[in-house]
C-alpha cells in the first residue's frame, strides 16, 4: 500500500482517494492519470495487484498457457487486494483505473460495506472494442451477449464511469442506458519526456530529391486504417511520388496487411513489426510527417489515440482522420494538423503532399506547442474537477 499526500492538504478535512485494482501500468493512459493526480496535489492511497505484465494487445492472446498464467495471477492478487481494502483508511471514492471490469464486480460489495463510491475508468469498452469495432467476437453470438451482460452489470454497479472523450462517454452511456450525469470524460494526455520536441529542420528546398519520410505506428486494429495507408502508398508509387513509408506495429489486421504489401511489391514501405515504447521518439524524430488513424469504424470517430497526443508533443506535422473526438480536442487545444475523411487514401496522400510542399517552401520557426491542456498535471486536474461534479450529486 502506497500513501501519497499533498502537504498542503489537511487530512482531517479531506479524505484520500483510494486507487485500487489490477490496473495495467503498461498503458500510458494509466501512468499519465496516476502521475497527473500526484502532480495536481491529490492525496491518494494506492493498492495495486499487477496482472497484465508483458501483455500488450490482450485481444490477440491465443495461447492457453498465457490465459492460465493470467488466471493464476488473478487468483493470487484479488484476495490480497480485498484484504488490504478492508483495512484501508476511511475514504469516499475508489478510483479503478483501466483495465478494471472485473475489479468493479469484485470490489462493489466491499465498497458498499464501507460506504465508498466506485469511479471506473472504462477507457476501452469491452463490447465496443471486441464486438463492434474489432469484430473479434461475432455480434449476436453467445460470447458477445455475455460480454455485453458483464459490462452492463459493471456499468450499473459503478457509481460513476469515465472515458477518454465526451463522444466516447456519450456512446457508453447510451449503450447501457446510464444517466449521462454519471459518465464523464478525461483525456489521455501525453508523457512529455517520452516524446520530446523534435521538429524537422533539414527539409529545405535544396533537398527536394530526398524522399519524404512518413511514419505510422499502431496496433493494426480496424480504427487505425492500415489498409488506407497502404492504398495511399500504392497511389504514391503509381504517380511517381518520392515517399518513404515506415510502418511500425502488428495485431489483428497484420496478416492482411502483410499479404497486400507483398502482392503490391512496395519496396518503399518499411514494415517494422515491433518497437519499444522508448524507441518511438527516435522514429518520430527521423520522420517528416506522422500519421494518426484513418479507419471508418464508429470507435474511430469517438477516440483520440495515444499517438495523436505524442505526435503533437513532438511538434511534427500530423495527418489524421476528421472525427467528433478530434473536434473536441481542437476546441480546447491549439495545434497544427491536417484532417482527412476516413478510409480515403487519395485524401491522405494529398494531405501528405501538401504538408511536404509546405515544409519545403515555407520558412519555419519551430515552436513547441503549449502542452498545458494535455500534460499529466492537466489530466489529473481534469479528473479532480470531474470528481467534484460527481461529489455534488446525491
Amino acid at each position: 500500500m502506497v500513501h501519497q499526500q499533498n502537504p498542503a492538504q489537511n487530512s482531517s478535512t479531506s479524505l484520500p482517494l483510494l486507487v485500487w485494482g489490477t490496473y495495467d501500468l503498461g498503458k500510458p493512459r494509466v501512468r499519465i492519470l496516476l502521475r497527473g493526480l500526484a502532480e495536481a496535489g491529490a492525496e491518494t492511497i494506492h493498492m495495486h495487484g499487477p496482472v497484465w505484465l508483458g501483455i500488450e494487445d490482450k485481444s490477440q492472446i491465443r495461447k492457453l498457457r498465457i490465459w492460465l498464467r493470467i488466471a493464476l495471477r488473478v487468483a493470487r492478487r484479488y484476495p490480497m487486494l480485498i484484504f488490504k481494502y478492508l483495512r484501508a483508511p476511511k475514504h469516499r471514492f475508489v478510483l479503478l483505473p483501466y483495465l478494471s471490469t472485473l475489479d468493479v464486480l469484485l470490489l462493489w460489495p466491499f465498497a458498499k460495506l464501507r460506504g465508498a463510491r466506485l469511479v471506473w475508468d472504462v477507457f476501452v469498452p469491452l463490447y465496443g472494442g471486441l464486438v463492434q469495432d474489432r469484430a473479434v467476437v461475432t455480434d449476436g453470438s453467445l460470447p458477445a451477449r455475455l460480454i455485453y451482460a458483464v459490462e452492463a452489470l459493471a456499468a450499473r454497479l459503478a457509481d460513476y464511469c469515465f472515458l477518454d472523450t465526451q463522444a466516447h462517454a456519450d456512446y457508453f452511456a447510451s449503450l447501457y442506458g446510464l444517466d449521462p450525469s454519471r459518465v464523464g470524460a478525461v483525456p489521455v494526455g501525453v508523457e512529455p519526456e517520452a516524446f520530446p520536441f523534435s521538429p524537422m529542420g533539414e527539409l529545405e528546398p535544396s533537398s527536394a530529391t530526398r524522399p519524404i519520410r512518413v511514419l505510422f505506428y499502431g496496433q493494426f486494429i480496424p480504427l487505425h486504417g492500415t489498409a488506407t495507408i497502404l492504398q495511399a502508398a500504392q497511389m504514391a508509387k503509381t504517380t511517381g511520388l518520392n515517399i518513404e513509408w515506415t510502418v511500425i506495429g502488428t495485431g489483428q489486421e497484420a496478416p492482411a496487411f502483410g499479404s497486400a504489401l507483398s502482392e503490391a511489391g512496395l519496396e518503399q514501405v518499411n514494415w517494422i513489426r515491433w518497437a519499444a515504447y522508448d524507441q518511438l521518439k527516435g522514429y518520430i524524430k527521423d520522420a517528416d510527417i506522422c500519421l494518426g488513424i484513418f479507419g471508418d469504424t464508429g470507435k474511430a470517430d469517438m477516440v483520440i489515440p495515444n499517438k495523436v497526443y505524442q505526435i503533437i508533443a513532438s511538434g511534427k506535422p500530423l495527418v489524421t482522420r476528421e472525427s467528433a473526438a478530434l473536434r473536441e480536442l481542437t476546441a480546447m487545444f491549439d495545434f497544427q494538423g491536417r484532417f482527412v475523411p476516413p478510409s480515403d487514401p487519395k485524401a491522405l496522400l494529398t494531405a501528405i503532399v501538401d504538408d511536404a510542399r509546405a515544409l519545403r517552401s515555407q520558412p519555419r520557426s519551430p515552436q513547441r506547442p503549449s502542452l498545458d491542456q494535455i500534460s499529466p498535471k492537466a489530466v489529473g486536474e481534469t479528473f479532480l474537477a470531474m470528481l467534484e461534479r460527481f461529489k455534488a450529486q446525491p
